[in-house]
């Protein structure tokens, strides 16, 4: 009897056991199932939130790339532009070359040069007084035989700015050519500090002073310190002169100071001084200065070693009419 009574308890011990067992094990389940559950949708949230992101960043990626396409396409627009216009510019350029080619060819025969100037003269003259005889006359014979293109006609005075081949400053003067119709007298009314009478050569004849002088107009050149770069003191002595000599003659009132009695001079009267070298020129002395013999007028440097290998001594005593300003001797 006690036997099968300790045997019953242990079975019963035994069952309690096993359905403790189950139940723990069916809450373990459910536990389970209720964290799984959780995770997944924790999953299923951060994996919508990146495919969000994603889908974010390829939009930017897009338009980013949609942007730089149409700036690349303007670049590209402007680039064609500017080769389309860099080909019209070299056609033009072209043109011009053979155009250049062309006037090169006229102006090489002396010949072709002549009736090129004559054409352009005539054009000039018809542009400014039309067609009239009694204001110019084409082929004009002088009484020396001497035949120019045009002349001028009825003009009492003729007042020239000129410009000089080389380049330098001259003292201001007026220039006249000695035609046997000069006037220094008139020159003087200038008021600048010297007249020059200049004996004509060859070349001369074709100038506009000396055709002035020659068809019955008083021919005066006027020469300041420069002409080849604009000098606003030289400019000012120019428009002076002028302007004294047309008060002088009647023809304008204008109160204006008395300027210079002038010295005149003939051309061969001045004497050149030549560099004995070649290189950079140092200029120590300006027009108007007076020299003695012996005085170093410039100086000859030597462009590599920088050292005075020549200097420009003055011959003789006197005042320098004319320097020359350019860098450079040969």
């Amino acid at each position: 009897m006690d036997t099968v009574l300790i045997i019953l308890i242990i079975l019963l011990i035994v069952l309690s056991v096993v359905i403790i067992i189950i139940l723990l094990t069916n809450r373990n389940n459910n536990e389970l199932k209720a964290a799984f559950n959780n995770d997944l949708m924790n999953f299923s949230k951060l994996l919508n939130i990146n495919m969000n992101n994603m889908a974010n960043r390829l939009d930017d990626m897009e338009n980013k790339i949609n942007g730089d396409i149409d700036k690349n396409l303007a670049v590209f627009n402007k680039l064609n532009e500017k080769i389309i216009s860099l080909d019209n510019t070299s056609k033009n350029i072209d043109e011009l070359q053979k155009s250049i080619t062309r006037l090169h060819n006229v102006l090489n025969d002396k010949k072709s040069r002549g009736v090129f100037g004559e054409i352009e003269l005539y054009s000039l003259l018809e542009t400014v007084f039309g067609i009239n005889d009694e204001i110019y006359e084409r082929q004009y014979l002088f009484p020396n035989n001497t035949r120019a293109d045009a002349v001028i006609k009825g003009y009492s005075y003729g007042i020239h700015l000129t410009s000089f081949y080389m380049p330098g400053r001259f003292v201001p003067h007026v220039r006249m050519m000695e035609t046997g119709f000069q006037n220094p007298s008139l020159a003087n009314l200038f008021g600048l500090p010297f007249v020059v009478i200049r004996k004509p050569k060859p070349m001369d004849t074709t100038t506009l002073n000396y055709n002035w002088q020659m068809s019955g107009t008083s021919a005066f050149s006027v020469y300041t310190h420069c002409s080849d770069y604009i000098d606003d003191e030289s400019a000012k002595q120019a428009v002076a002169s002028i302007l004294r000599f047309l008060t002088r003659m009647g023809i304008i009132k204008y109160n204006n100071h008395s300027g210079y009695i002038a010295e005149v001079i003939n051309e061969d009267d001045l004497l050149p001084v030549l560099s004995g070298a070649a290189g950079f020129y140092k200029r120590l002395c300006e027009p108007g200065k007076t020299v003695y013999r012996g005085d170093v007028l410039g100086e000859i440097i030597d462009p590599y070693s920088g050292e005075v290998i020549s200097q420009v001594i003055s011959p003789t005593e006197g005042m320098i009419f004319f320097a020359y300003t350019e860098p450079t001797v040969m």
